[in-house]
């Protein structure tokens, strides 16, 4: 008895998985040429689906990329109108760039070299009046700074505070209160900046 319990393993064994795919083959019908027709009318409409549905995601995307591309374009002929053609600053791959919402102040954050920029607009030839002078960047009794100096002047300034003091002058003096709270944001976000860094 236990010889016999051990026959078909060997038989299994020694033939391997050819015997009894052969034996499937055997016992198993041919499929009938309707089956084969019906397979191959399936075949023909899942290829044609396939296709169809690759060409109308692929032009949803060449779409979507259009768009895009639109966008940007519209966005950086917006910001020339004001700052200048040759003067759009663009995001790259490590500077992050923000407009304000009329594209009258904006900053950028180069990660890699650690560095801050920030650049508010001023109209040409702008008359301001004493109180305005006084709340500049500048000097006390306020000497407005002008687009040409601007850099150089709050360079200076600035250089000569401490951050605390910088931040709180930016705070109670930039003209517009989305400026201001603009500051705040990017101050409450330098954790997160030099964590990326």
């Amino acid at each position: 008895m236990p010889n016999a319990d051990r026959r078909p393993i060997r038989v299994f064994r020694a033939f391997g998985g050819c015997c009894l795919l052969a034996l499937f083959r055997i016992l198993l019908p041919a499929p009938s040429s309707a089956q084969e027709e019906d397979f191959a009318a399936w075949l023909a409409r899942d290829q044609a689906e396939s296709v169809a549905y690759s060409d109308a995601v692929t032009r949803q995307y060449e779409a979507y990329v259009a768009a895009q591309r639109k966008a940007f374009e519209d966005f950086v002929s917006q910001v020339g109108e004001k700052w200048g053609r040759a003067n759009v600053w663009v995001p790259e791959q490590k500077v992050w760039v923000q407009y304000t919402n009329r594209f009258e102040e904006r900053s950028s954050v180069d990660f890699e070299n650690g560095k801050v920029r920030v650049q508010i607009l001023l109209p040409a030839g702008a008359k301001l009046d004493p109180v305005a002078r006084s709340r500049m960047v500048g000097a006390p009794g306020g000497t407005p700074v002008t687009v040409q100096n601007a850099q150089e002047a709050a360079a200076a300034i600035v250089a000569a505070m401490p951050p605390d003091q910088v931040y709180a002058h930016l705070r109670s003096s930039l003209p517009y209160q989305e400026t201001r709270d603009y500051v705040k944001r990017v101050s409450d976000r330098i954790p997160l900046y030099e964590a990326w860094r």
